[in-house]
């Protein structure tokens, strides 16, 4: 969606609604309490000097759950930052586009995270490398990249009587002359009120991670609360005790090299396969 589409969209009035509806609501509530989790994890790893950037804050509730880092904040929206700055009267926020990587100094950051699929507004699947790229730059070079990531598979699972997930590489038999990938679709959602989310983009998670790879040597996918996805992410080597700390956390893991589901691992043990295979260390 184009900037001033999106700033309309997230105005003063549903920022005032937003936490309720999609961040504290019975429905989302396990899914916000593990994403905390996974940021409290990483910090814990940083240490306690540990530089935050939220990109695509919102109304900043995540910023303000953890009152004892050093955050900052970024969002399109200047309804979204005027709700969010009642709750974090002191956290530097910025109205920016996080396509535009001059917004930061490089490596100004040991943790960046994007809740809610934010990416997903962006206008083509270059553009959503280029934040990618953008969060490389930002980001120290030990430090941790934390993105939930969506799929259709999610949209499936949560409002279709019968789920269904698309293939990633299609039928060899049925290809002609190389091979084919559906490496994504676009999908809207008709909100109350009359807003319209258009044309949003979703990436394929393989094609997702592929990206991503692209740009941080070391990612890591896994699953949340039933069907949920994210990647940590690092331009240097992920500490095997963390990646261990959060497979043993969560009941699957996707390994991201394999494009695979794995069940979870049984005992410490298995934990250690697991992260052994995610990390390409055997």
């Amino acid at each position: 969606m184009k900037p001033e589409a999106l700033q309309q969209l997230y105005d003063e009035a549903y920022a005032e609604q937003y936490n309720a509806r999609f961040i504290t609501h019975q429905n989302h509530g396990g899914k916000t309490a593990a994403e905390r989790e996974v940021l409290d994890k990483a910090f814990g790893r940083i240490g306690p000097s540990a530089r935050w950037l939220d990109l695509a804050c919102g109304t900043g509730y995540f910023l303000a759950q953890f009152p004892n880092i050093n955050r900052t904040g970024l969002d399109l929206s200047p309804g979204m930052l005027a709700y969010a700055r009642k709750n974090n009267p002191d956290v530097p926020l910025v109205q920016g586009d996080f396509r535009n990587r001059d917004l930061f100094a490089p490596g100004s950051f040991d943790v960046i995270s994007s809740m809610w699929w934010a990416y997903s507004y962006l206008e083509t699947f270059s553009e959503i490398e280029q934040f990618v790229s953008n969060v490389s730059y930002w980001l120290a070079d030990d430090g941790i990249f934390f993105l939930p990531i969506g799929d259709y598979t999610i949209l499936a699972q949560t409002w279709s009587p019968v789920p269904q997930e698309l293939p990633y590489h299609l039928n060899p038999n049925l290809q002609i002359g190389g091979g084919i990938r559906i490496t994504g679709l676009t999908w809207s959602y008709d909100d109350v009120g009359g807003k319209r989310h258009e044309n949003m983009l979703f990436p394929q998670p393989p094609e997702m991670v592929a990206m991503m790879r692209r740009h941080f040597p070391s990612a890591f996918e896994f699953t949340y609360t039933q069907y949920y996805r994210a990647v940590l992410a690092s331009k240097s080597d992920l500490d095997p005790s963390f990646v261990a700390d959060i497979v043993a956390r969560y009941h699957t893991a996707v390994v991201a090299d394999k494009r695979s589901k794995s069940s979870a691992p049984k005992g410490l043990r298995g934990v250690k396969r697991l992260v052994s295979r995610v990390l390409g260390l055997r």
